[in-house]
């Protein structure tokens, strides 16, 4: 679990983009009015020490997810507004997108004794999609919207929902979705815990001693943030938050890198604006506390009559905030009521466990 978590970590710090001689602590300890997207500090540019402490600081998995082998406890929340208009004049197409709320808080324990994990997640969501009939390209025509709650323990996951006008209230069993996962991605899935065994296994595995960062170490990291045109800030003051600064240059690398472009390449799209801030927060105990994104984009794309390709604007804004530490998840009192969702009833011996699904099995790792 948490070499997953670091990988992940380390992927979001490649693809998105000392000590200070004066503190203001109030900044630090004012982060209740944090919003959305955002983690206040008092940043400045980081120095050569800055570079290692925090490098030093990501590279220690066993300080950066303390406890994570025993217990997780996750809480999120995020907002975004997409928009675009394809074509012009009379021919125009409108599509819109937005999520005005999506906020989770999951927490996980591990069994004793073989037993199950303790598992509460909540997951709230207020979101809309709006898109006309696309014929040449078969996309046929959205306008909906869903909001309500999503609930899971250790064997259900629970819908109370309005999906358009449909209200929807039931259950899928874990299994079910693991199953349906498996055959979407062709891997073993998991419930929505992680088994007690795992979390050991990963805690042996974890174990090696976190290497000492170079001076070479520090330039290499530098060097690649200024080729991607990635601005690194920091406040020290009470342990580390990281702020990293995006720009257009960066999109247009990472995308061109995606794409497997060779060198000098131009993209046919112009990215108008382009403002991402990527921070983290560690304690001063070297935990991860908390991440946030927020990225407000623009972009342009000229028509091309030989191609067919139609004239593009396109807007996106996106605010998200990760916490990692104790959560407290209310689940409804009458998840019991809820009964099998239609289509999705398990067969007879999905009710019963498989060996691999018994307690204790890492066959069934996350």
């Amino acid at each position: 679990m948490k070499k997953f978590l670091a990988m992940l970590l380390s992927l979001v710090l490649c693809c998105s983009f000392g000590l200070l001689a004066a503190c203001d602590d109030s900044a630090n300890d004012d982060s209740a009015n944090d919003g959305t997207g955002t983690i206040s500090g008092n940043y400045t540019e980081a120095t050569d020490d800055d570079y290692k402490t925090f490098m030093a600081a990501v590279s220690d998995e066993e300080k950066l997810f303390p406890g994570f082998d025993e217990e997780i406890g996750i809480s999120a929340d995020a907002n975004a507004d997409i928009s675009a208009t394809i074509g012009s004049g009379d021919e125009a197409q409108n599509i819109s997108l937005k999520l005005s709320k999506l906020s989770m808080a999951l927490s996980v324990k591990s069994g004793t004794a073989g037993a199950e994990e303790d598992v509460a997640m909540k997951v709230t969501i207020d979101a809309s999609a709006k898109v006309p009939e696309m014929t040449d390209l078969e996309i046929p025509a959205i306008d909906t919207s869903v909001k309500g709650n999503i609930y899971a323990d250790e064997t259900n996951f629970y819908l109370d929902a309005t999906v358009g006008e449909d209200a929807m209230k039931g259950k899928i069993s874990a299994d079910m979705i693991g199953s349906l996962l498996d055959g979407i991605f062709g891997g073993s899935s998991a419930k929505p815990g992680v088994t007690a065994s795992t979390m050991s296994a990963a805690a042996e595995d974890d174990s090696a001693q976190t290497p000492a960062i170079s001076d070479e170490d520090v330039n290499e990291f530098k060097a690649t943030l200024a080729e991607m045109g990635v601005k690194f800030e920091v406040d020290m003051c009470k342990g580390i938050k990281a702020r990293f600064t995006a720009s257009a240059k960066t999109i247009e690398m990472l995308v061109l890198k995606i794409m497997g472009a060779p060198e000098g390449t131009e993209l046919p799209v112009e990215f108008t604006k382009a403002d991402i801030v990527l921070t983290l927060e560690i304690s001063e105990d070297g935990a991860l506390v908390a991440g946030a994104v927020s990225a407000d984009v623009a972009l342009s794309m000229e028509a091309n009559a030989q191609s067919g390709i139609p004239a593009v604007e396109a807007t996106a804004k996106l605010n998200a905030t990760v916490k990692f530490g104790a959560v407290t998840v209310d689940l409804p009192d009458d998840l019991a009521d809820y009964e099998d969702l239609p289509g999705f009833s398990p067969t007879p011996d999905q009710g019963q466990q498989s060996p691999s699904d018994q307690p204790g099995d890492v066959s069934q790792a996350a």
